[in-house]
This record gives C-alpha cells, structure tokens and sequence, in this order.
C-alpha cells in the first residue's frame, strides 16, 4: 500500500480518527473521507511478520490498544491484518491482546471475536 491511504470499513461505518478515542462514521462511496483514512507500518523483519502500527492519515497519531490514540508512536499497538479469503473481508487483530477490532451493527468500535472488515486503498 506504498503510497496509499487505507479505509477499515464494516456495517456500513469506517474507522475515524476525528476523537481522541477511535471511533466509526458513517462511510462514504468513495471511501476517502480525510479522517477514515489511515496508513499501515510494517514492523517485521521477515516478510512473513504481520505486525503493522497504524496511524492517521498524517501520521501523527497512532492507534493504542485501548483504541484511542497516541502521539509516540513506541506506544501504539501492533496489529496483524488477515485476509479470510472468498471475499469474507480483513480480520484486524492486537497482536499483545489477541482481541480483534469491530464495528457493531450501531457504528460503535470494540473488540470482539470474528468481526471482519472491508479494507479500501485509496490515493489522495
């Protein structure tokens, strides 16, 4: 996703960045609302690790464990990203926790277990 901005989106609602705390909005058809938008960092070493820091779109915040956000980004989470397979969407796991990202069927981010998410690459 060089160069690419991610939108994480399930139920009809994306990841937001416009709180403190991650939060969901309403998505959009075009997926490329500024404050859905997010950008992945690869932490491995070997192409096989799937440990990736998250971060807004500007990078300047990164998402924590407690799915809110942080300014150092040696205090964000890492996740690992799955894909399900036969179009079934992403699974977005804190690798510490094990606890997956979701998005309730009312637009509300948690952990939960088998909660799977389209993932959108956009270029802005």
């Amino acid at each position: 996703s060089e160069g690419r901005y991610l939108s994480f989106e399930a139920n009809g609602f994306a990841l937001s960045s416009n709180s403190h705390r991650l939060s969901a909005t309403k998505s959009s058809d075009e997926h490329n609302k500024d404050d859905q938008l997010f950008v992945i960092h690869w932490q491995g070493k070997d192409p096989r690790d799937n440990r990736f820091r998250i971060s807004t779109k500007d990078k300047s915040r990164y998402i924590t464990s407690g799915l809110r956000f942080t300014t150092n980004s040696n205090k964000a989470a890492q996740f690992a990203l799955v894909d399900q397979g036969n179009g079934k969407g992403y699974t977005i796991t804190e690798s510490r926790s094990k606890k997956q990202l979701s998005i309730t069927k009312d637009g509300k981010v948690a952990h939960a277990n088998e909660a799977s998410f389209k993932i959108f690459s956009v270029t802005k």
